[in-house]
Order: C-alpha cells, then structure tokens, then sequence
C-alpha cells in the first residue's frame, strides 16, 4: 500500500481516486485484495479460474469507486463488498448460463423417437411413458408459437443460438427470448 494514504478512510480514498489519484487506487486495491480474494474462493467451485474470479471482483471494485455516492448513507466498505459479490456473482451465472449441454445428454423429438417404439418389460410403464410423451407433444403444440416450436426443435438437436439464429433468419436476441418464453410456457 503506498504510505501517504495509509491514514486515510476508505472514502478519502475514494475521494482522491474520482480525482484521478492513481496512487490512491492502489492504496484502496491493497486494503481490499484480500476481501476480493476471499469472496472470490467461495466460488472457486465454480467453472471459472480463480484468478478470473479475482478479476471479476477487482473490477466490482473499480465501478464501486466509480459509482459511490456517500450521501446514500452507506459506508464505501458496505457498498464495495455488495459491488464485489455482485460483479463476481453476475460472472458465475453468465458463465452457467452459457454451458453447452452435451450432444450424448440430449433426447431428440422426432415423429416417431426410440424412446417410444422401445419395448419395456412392464407394460405399466410402457403405457405411462407414452401418455407423457404424448402429453409434451401436445402441450408443445398447443402453447408455443411456431417461431418457437421452431427454435425448440433446433435447440434439441444440438445447435448454438447463433447457428439458430442463422438458420431462422433472426437475431440470437430473438432466440434468446424464444428460449425464456418457452420454457416458462413448458413448466
């Protein structure tokens, strides 16, 4: 930490930082290293690299000195570390969200699937599968657009939002929303 702001409160820190001390943000990133640092570990099971976590923290901390606003009443700790947490949670979920689900791992949707023509030893559970594959059919059919009924079918045999987006003609944007209102019309 540089000695000269060893006296200061974090929000003098903060202060000279918005003033365009530089020093003075490294003297606020050496008090709060270790915090980051912390925070970050207790996502480190997640699918991100330590040190990107880390990263991802710093820079909460840097739009929380961006965007401290003492009059609120809050103290800049408080607020750094909900910046910190937030920006590193924000990059876990972005992360999940993206994660391709393996092709091995996806059942497809034909007219006709394995699934159905499969003989099962008791004819119980034959029949009850049935009805419920029916029942999918029926609810995709009934409750989702064709634009979705569309990207749905793409979805499961395996392509990204971008390759649907190319194949239909539209925006991933557009795939992306198709996705969250079909899935909300399935549950």
């Amino acid at each position: 930490m540089v000695k000269k702001f060893a006296d200061y409160s974090d929000e003098e820190l903060v202060f000279a930082c918005k003033h365009g001390d530089n020093d003075a943000y490294s003297a606020l990133v050496g008090r709060y290293l270790f915090a980051v640092r912390a925070r970050a570990y207790a996502y480190d099971k997640s699918e991100i690299d330590f040190e990107d976590l880390v990263q991802e923290g710093l820079i909460g901390l840097m739009n929380a000195v961006k965007c401290y606003d003492s009059s609120f009443g809050a103290s800049f700790s408080t607020f750094a570390y909900l910046c910190i947490d937030r920006n590193i949670m924000s990059a876990v979920k972005k992360t999940l969200s993206k994660k391709q689900i393996p092709k091995s791992a996806l059942v497809f949707i034909e007219e006709k699937s394995d699934f159905e023509s499969k003989s099962f030893d008791n004819p119980e559970i034959a029949l009850i599968s049935k009805e419920n594959i029916d029942l999918l059919k029926s609810k995709i059919t009934e409750k989702l657009s064709n634009l979705e009924q569309s990207v749905l079918k793409l979805y499961l045999n395996g392509n990204s939002y971008d390759k649907i987006a190319k194949v239909l003609n539209i925006s991933q944007k557009s795939v992306d929303n198709a996705m969250q209102r079909l899935r909300k019309k399935l549950k």
